[in-house]
């Protein structure tokens, strides 16, 4: 299965083309991984309904662009399914949402963004003839990918720290991003109320417009 993904993301790599910009918005959960418990409901709804939101909302800003939702109501997502999605669409930006219960106020936001090598990554200059397997893939576009964490952070300790407060951005193993090509970030969102989810919306689309902008 390995060599199947492995040989897809090489081929990728070679056949990226120059079309609309693609958003892989992908939240947490699947129909058997319930995810948290928030409040009395669960994690997976709450970051689908999130999805769902943001991509209305972003389509209204930005018509230019697509934009794609990893899973639908009821879906089993299997290991690797979403980096082979993502590459095959040739997704341009991933991000993926987590929710968890805050039980006192301020909520609080973090953004992640994948790293095995924290301390040498930042060194890595991507081969443009090159073969990355599936755990190297993302220092394709690594430094973009942290550029990109970075900002948003950024962005959202000027503009929106009222709405959650931000703990900072980190590079870390994050298993969901395994084998993806594209910058992917995750954003974890502490919710003191199941429906608090719905702040997170406009500031989103705004840094996600002048993220695109920029990039």
């Amino acid at each position: 299965m390995q060599i199947k993904y492995t040989a897809l993301f090489f081929c990728l790599f070679f056949t990226k083309s120059l079309s609309s910009y693609t958003i892989m918005l992908d939240p947490a959960g699947d129909s058997q991984n319930t995810g948290r418990i928030i409040d009395n409901t669960f994690e997976r709804g709450i970051s689908l309904q999130c999805a769902e939101s943001l991509k209305a909302a972003l389509a209204k800003a930005l018509p230019h662009i697509r934009i794609i939702i990893s899973r639908t109501p009821g879906e089993s997502v299997e290991k690797l399914q979403n980096a082979a999605f993502a590459n095959r669409l040739q997704t341009d930006l991933y991000i993926n949402l987590q929710f968890y219960q805050e039980k006192t106020n301020p909520a609080k936001i973090a953004f992640y963004y994948y790293s095995s090598q924290p301390t040498t990554d930042s060194w890595h200059t991507p081969k443009k003839l090159g073969f990355y397997n599936l755990h190297e893939i993302y220092l394709l576009n690594h430094a973009t990918t942290k550029k990109i964490c970075l900002k948003m952070l950024h962005i959202w300790q000027q503009e929106y720290r009222k709405y959650f407060l931000p703990i900072g951005a980190f590079g870390l193993p994050f298993q969901p991003f395994i084998g993806i090509q594209a910058p992917a970030i995750s954003i974890e969102v502490g919710l003191v109320q199941k429906e608090n989810w719905l702040m997170l919306i406009d500031p989103l689309v705004k840094i996600l417009t002048q993220v695109i902008h920029e990039t």
